[in-house]
């Protein structure tokens, strides 16, 4: 299970021919997924937010709904290191 269940649900139930319709308990999207910016420490990720190097099932996920243009790379250590968040940022 990974963090995005109300995204998955949604799409095993659209590969089945089901309309569906994803709603959020809170006032933005990502649920478990989170990104907050600190005054004194920059961009924090909270919750499930992070896909690594095995988790090529997410993106490809994301790239069949639409969200893979969400996605930006920070690099750490000459390593590409992919997060969910609102806008994009470049290096």
């Amino acid at each position: 299970m990974w963090c995005w269940d109300g995204l998955a649900a949604a799409r095993l139930l659209r590969k089945e021919g089901v309309e569906v319709i994803v709603l959020e308990a809170r006032d933005r999207v990502g649920g478990r997924t989170y990104t907050v910016q600190g005054e004194h420490f920059g961009y924090l990720d909270i919750g499930g937010a992070y896909i690594g190097g095995t988790q090529d099932h997410v993106l490809r996920v994301l790239r069949e709904v639409g969200l893979a243009d969400k996605l930006y790379c920070v690099y750490y250590e000459n390593k590409c290191v992919f997060t969910i968040l609102g806008r994009r940022y470049t290096e």
